[in-house]
């Protein structure tokens, strides 16, 4: 199983550009990030479970991806999230990492 500090660092080295998650299942999380709030990690996972039929193969091919890279902790990270799907940490840093890159957006957009 990966650790969060591990999935978070993963997180990281994946091509999530290729990964799609429905937009306004993500929008609440990142309207949060927007505002300050902190978000808590259950929460992240709500929108995992929310967007995980959506991303599952989008995402899990960018794993397998980073796996031929040898990204470090690519080869935990897949069988983690074979294992465990949404529920698992890797997919709730990608889910937030998605989160922050709208939040990001919102505040560029925003007057």
């Amino acid at each position: 199983m990966l650790d969060k500090a591990r999935a978070e660092e993963l997180a990281v080295a994946l091509d999530v550009d290729s990964v799609f998650a429905c937009p306004a299942c993500l929008f609440d999380l990142a309207w949060r990030i927007y505002q300050g709030e902190r978000l808590h990690w259950q929460t992240i996972g709500a929108t995992a479970g929310t967007t995980w039929f959506e991303m599952a193969a989008s995402f899990e091919a960018a794993v397998v991806e980073a796996r031929m890279r040898e990204v470090p902790f690519a080869e935990d990270g897949l069988a983690d999230l074979r294992e465990r799907t949404f529920q698992s940490a890797l997919a709730r840093a990608v889910v937030h990492r998605l989160a922050v890159r709208m939040a990001e957006e919102i505040a560029s957009r925003h007057l």
